[in-house]
């Protein structure tokens, strides 16, 4: 785990930094994951969104390389925490395997 910073990101770094900074939402005593997908230029919300996700399956999914959706592989390009909204943003793009 590194600090983001949008340069080292590239070339995903300037929708990650702007998905982020707007993102919205009031506190919750849990927190949900929301999944961003890759459609280059800039990332694109993801219909799977969870609701409350426990901690230790929040840490299991951090630590996975690969994640399959409705069918589909996704690889996890970054991830980043909002602590004040407990929301995880997961940034992901589609693989084939």
């Amino acid at each position: 785990m590194t600090e983001f910073t949008g340069e080292r990101a590239k070339p995903y770094g300037a929708s990650i930094t702007d998905l982020v900074l707007a993102s919205e939402g009031s506190y919750t005593s849990t927190f949900s994951a929301v999944y961003w997908v890759w459609h280059e230029p800039a990332f694109r919300s993801m219909e799977h969104r969870e609701g409350s996700v426990f901690t230790l399956e929040l840490a299991q999914r951090l630590l996975d390389h690969f994640t399959v959706l409705n069918g589909t592989t996704y690889e996890f390009i970054y991830s980043v925490l909002d602590p004040q909204l407990k929301k995880v943003h997961l940034f992901v793009k589609e693989v084939d395997l």
